[in-house]
């Protein structure tokens, strides 16, 4: 599943390119020297954000935050990121995951990198700072997947969100705890949080397409006042409020 993490003014550069390999899912860049206003939406994922202010570069391992809000890129005019696979846990993440999520950690509190700032410029080609990034990290960031996780990702991006959970972890002989336990160690969030992002995902997609009829009965809100509280808190938008913006861009 595709998700979304920035909302963004339409006369922001943004570009990105998918990954091939075991590690990262894309590589980002977004341009923008007049610091205007992005806000974040929570996808889940967990991203390595090389970030410029004044040609100064700073490198930050970012995880996904709860709530919708205004991000705290804006204070950069530039940034190139890499996106992680979600659940696929590299080794010197490993105990840190839920640290991580809804947070900003300097990537040296995890790796000593000294030839990032010499590599990773700003001005070289995107595809160019994608395989610098992953010459640096490939080989220091051996990964982990662990298939309890891997299985519940996937069918909850398959059910767009819309899973019982109990159900869901019956089916894999575990208690409902312990799959939890181990989920939680290798995303950083509870099977129930990441299927709630999965879910408002996909109304975001559906309100996008002007097709907000279908949400309730398709995902599986109770009504229409607990969706509306959700999605508020997701996007920092109510579904009304999103649907008459114009000038934007959600990539």
């Amino acid at each position: 599943m595709k998700m979304k993490t920035f909302c963004i003014k339409r006369n922001i550069n943004y570009q990105e390119v998918i990954a091939n390999g075991n590690l990262f899912e894309k590589f980002y860049e977004i341009d923008n020297p007049c610091n205007d206003k992005l806000i974040t939406i929570p996808d889940g994922s967990i991203d390595i954000q090389c970030l410029w202010r004044n040609n100064k570069l700073k490198v930050l391992i970012v995880g996904s935050f709860r709530e919708g809000g205004t991000s705290l890129l804006t204070e950069y005019d530039k940034c190139f990121g890499g996106r992680l696979i979600r659940g696929v846990v590299p080794s010197c993440f490993k105990g840190f995951m839920e640290d991580i999520i809804s947070n900003r950690i300097p990537i040296e509190s995890f790796l000593r990198i000294p030839e990032m700032e010499d590599m990773i410029s700003f001005d070289l080609p995107l595809e160019q700072k994608a395989d610098c990034m992953l010459s640096l990290l490939e080989n220091a960031m051996i990964t982990n997947e662990n298939i309890i996780t891997k299985h519940i990702i996937n069918k909850i991006e398959k059910e767009h969100g819309n899973v019982i959970i109990g159900d869901m972890v019956e089916t894999l002989g575990y208690s409902h705890r312990y799959t939890n336990r181990v989920f939680k160690s290798n995303v950083g969030l509870s099977i129930k949080n990441y299927a709630n992002i999965v879910r408002l995902q996909e109304s975001l997609r559906y309100i996008r397409l002007q097709r907000e009829d279908d949400i309730y009965s398709k995902l599986g809100y109770y009504d229409q006042a607990h969706f509306i509280h959700d999605f508020k808190k997701f996007s920092s938008f109510t579904p009304n409020a999103m649907k008459k913006i114009q000038d934007i861009n959600f990539v």
